[in-house]
């Protein structure tokens, strides 16, 4: 590392030059210099293929975890939804038990039956879903850990060096999105119990929140701060260029006095309000 740093700057080639013609060696000189071509010649490529392999390395790390939290906080939300809602309805539910109309004692209030059941019911509904969540996530990642590699190598088997070298990187990407959407169909049973034992009693479904399109925009939110940060760390440092640009103290004065004194011509604003 510390070599290729010393390669890809200027000044640190033309020191390794003239340093290595006062050693009598011009062979190290001519070296640098070739070195230094080369790594100005491949630090684009590498540094796109590193940007290219950390992408996924940082949805494996950082988002993948976070699915369950995602989904499980979607349906506290959900629930916290019902909950207002019974709420609301419990006085006019009373009310529904005065009619005669339908099947059955309750009459209309059956809706009613159906939201408290929801509510009782659907955290512990929701503990389930969680657990079996992480049963078929974990079959499936086992699964898929021991089928990827071979199907991997039958694709890659009739290539050569640069084919095969960008079919790893598609590949890569192709083993992080199969991990995602494993997950989000995983545990997606965090709503899909709740919603089905309840449909299943005669019931209807008590899902107030769309789970998938929910941790979807959460993923993508994530990952587009994430590409911010980085085009933020990776982009040019101009506290310099701006510091050259601020006017001197005098200037401040003139220009506050300025702006003071046309403030004082009837102009209102936000802050600060002049008659």
């Amino acid at each position: 590392m510390g070599t290729a740093s010393v390669l890809s700057s200027t000044a640190g080639t033309i020191s390794t030059g003239i340093l290595s013609l006062m050693a009598g060696q011009p062979e190290g000189a001519v070296a640098a210099g070739i070195g230094h071509i080369a790594m100005q010649f491949f630090s684009t490529p590498v540094m796109l293929g590193c940007m290219a392999m950390l992408m996924p390395g940082l949805t494996m790390a950082f988002v993948l975890p976070m699915v369950p939290y995602v989904m499980w906080m979607a349906g506290i939300a959900s629930w916290l939804i019902l909950v207002c809602e019974a709420v609301v309805a419990a006085p006019l539910w009373m009310l529904a038990h005065m009619t005669l109309n339908g099947e059955g004692l309750h009459g209309n209030a059956r809706q009613g039956y159906a939201l408290l059941f929801d509510v009782v019911f659907r955290p512990t509904l929701m503990l389930f879903g969680l657990f079996f969540g992480y049963f078929v996530f974990d079959a499936m990642s086992w699964l898929v850990h021991q089928t990827f590699g071979v199907a991997a190598g039958f694709a890659l088997s009739h290539g050569w060096l640069v084919s095969n070298f960008l079919g790893m990187l598609l590949l890569v990407w192709m083993f992080v999105l199969l991990h995602m959407i494993l997950a989000l169909a995983s545990f997606r049973l965090i709503a899909i119990i709740p919603n089905r034992v309840p449909q299943i009693l005669g019931f209807g479904g008590g899902e107030r929140i769309d789970v998938d399109a929910f941790s979807r925009d959460v993923a993508a939110v994530g990952m587009a701060g994430a590409m911010q940060k980085m085009q933020d760390a990776l982009r040019p440092n101009v506290n310099d260029h701006d510091s050259q640009n601020v006017p001197p103290a005098g200037n401040k004065q003139k220009l506050s006095g300025g702006i003071g004194h046309s403030g004082a011509i009837g102009i209102d604003t936000t802050m600060n309000k002049t008659s």
